[in-house]
């Protein structure tokens, strides 16, 4: 395996990208390491593995929308909540400056210690997130271990986790899971919080910031 010499390994994402799931496996599957969640990468990282999420940022700059404001997804799949015009530039606009912090990072994809998985591919497929992990740290997850994890980390269990909790405020300690923390998990779910007629708007502002990420 390698890395066996590290006591740690990061989890550095982009925020509403996966990443709690992400920390859910790595601590499952490595339970003697530390791993360190953050959003902010800090110089000490740079000796150490890291795992990291990207996605479609304007799923991400919507989901940052709802959570931002706690709006649970009932509020959202009702129909009772969207973006306001003036929202929809000012969350393409925090979604172009997220892309321009990480993309720095991005480009370190492949160096060796650090590998960028992308949330369409890992979000609903455990199997292909798995074969990725394994391949980075030149390990062997057996059958039991991945049906295992697949489980105990679905999205319909966090989804229970979830319903604990009311708002996006407060934090299941052991999982990272919040209140609000699920809508639908699907990609281009963006649609559903951003009005149809502010779509070509949100898609224009954001395009350059897609395409530098490979969308």
């Amino acid at each position: 395996m390698k890395f066996a010499d590290k006591k740690e390994i990061v989890q550095f994402s982009i925020q509403r990208s996966g990443s709690t799931l992400i920390y859910q496996v790595l601590k499952e599957l490595y339970p003697d390491k530390g791993v360190r969640k953050n959003h902010d990468w800090k110089t000490r990282y740079n000796e150490l593995p890291a795992v990291c999420t990207y996605r479609d940022f304007r799923d991400v700059a919507a989901s940052s929308w709802r959570t931002a404001h706690d709006v649970s997804a009932q509020a959202v799949l009702s129909g009772k909540r969207r973006m306001t015009s003036t929202e929809v530039v000012k969350w393409a606009r925090f979604g172009c400056d997220l892309s321009n912090r990480y993309l720095p990072h991005f480009k370190k994809n492949g160096s060796g210690k650090i590998i960028w998985l992308q949330y369409e591919k890992f979000y609903n497929d455990f199997d292909w997130l798995l074969d990725r992990l394994e391949e980075f740290f030149d390990d062997k997850y057996e059958t039991a271990k991945r049906d295992y994890i697949a489980k105990k980390c679905s999205r319909a269990q966090n989804e229970k986790i979830a319903k604990q909790m009311l708002t996006f405020k407060k934090y299941d300690d052991d999982s990272f899971i919040h209140g609000n923390h699920i809508m639908t998990g699907e990609p281009g779910s963006w649609k559903l919080i951003v009005p149809a007629s502010h779509h070509k708007v949100f898609n224009d502002t954001l395009k350059p910031s897609l395409e530098k990420w490979g969308y």
